[in-house]
């Protein structure tokens, strides 16, 4: 008898879900039959902290001068959402984003300049990357609740970047560069790294929860967690680790 009760109770949960193809019960008016959207458009936005795991080389006119070594960073980003709910518990999504990847990394370097004195610089590049991000993934909602954990991957196109490399003189106190005027701080015009690459990409996974925003608008909150596959450099080793806040407000377009 209690294992009759106990299916007969999963039974109607689950078929009572099964009717609401994103799992929000919202109805319309209460003397007319309630409609579902199973597609959803919707706005996100991202705060995104990036780990660099590096180590590449530096040229200047042709001499290898030292490796950098990546430091944390942090950016936003921002686009366009599409999610498709095929069943009540489950969705296939697809993100289109804009976002720009700041990037500091930094490397000493020693060398006598005399007998009796040696030179100690630290060498600065300071790199930021502009892509367009494709992402699609598969979520599914955990048991009945509102809580979600999807898979993604991510395909990162580079539409430009920028660097700068500078030298800081860290001793002797009272050596200067040769620029004009003197200083202990020069910019390398002819420093180079290797060229990048056009494609970056990043398999990742995420955890969040979907949230009521009333009548044909959802708003999903997620924590992402993603590692780049590929190099950024097409010869050196730079990869990315990504742990982001995501935001998506949804709004319902077609109907049942």
């Amino acid at each position: 008898m209690k294992k009759t009760l106990i299916a007969t109770f999963l039974y109607f949960c689950f078929n009572s879900i099964m009717l609401i193809s994103q799992g929000f019960d919202w109805q319309y008016s209460p003397r007319l039959p309630s409609k579902y959207p199973y597609f959803f458009l919707g706005l996100n936005a991202e705060k995104t902290f990036f780990m660099h795991k590096s180590n590449f080389l530096l040229f200047e006119e042709a001499i290898t001068c030292c490796k950098f070594n990546g430091q944390n960073s942090s950016g936003f980003s921002f686009g366009f959402s599409g999610e498709y709910w095929h069943l009540a518990n489950n969705s296939i999504f697809a993100l289109i984003s804009f976002s720009s990847i700041p990037a500091n990394f930094s490397s000493f370097n020693s060398f006598p300049i005399n007998p009796d004195t040696v030179l100690k610089t630290e060498f600065t590049l300071n790199s930021k990357i502009n892509t367009i991000n494709l992402i699609a993934g598969y979520k599914y909602r955990i048991l009945t609740s509102y809580f979600f954990i999807s898979a993604f991957f991510d395909v990162g196109f580079n539409l430009s970047n920028d660097y700068k490399i500078y030298e800081k003189v860290i001793e002797p106190n009272n050596f200067y560069f040769n620029t004009n005027p003197p200083s202990q701080i020069r910019e390398l015009s002819q420093g180079k790294i290797n060229d990048f690459n056009f494609i970056i990409l990043s398999p990742g996974i995420n955890l969040g929860y979907d949230l009521d925003l009333g009548n044909n608008y959802y708003s999903s909150i997620s924590i992402n967690v993603s590692h780049s596959l590929n190099k950024v450099l097409k010869k050196d080793d730079w990869r990315i680790t990504q742990l982001s806040l995501r935001i998506i407000v949804f709004r319902g377009i077609f109907y049942q």
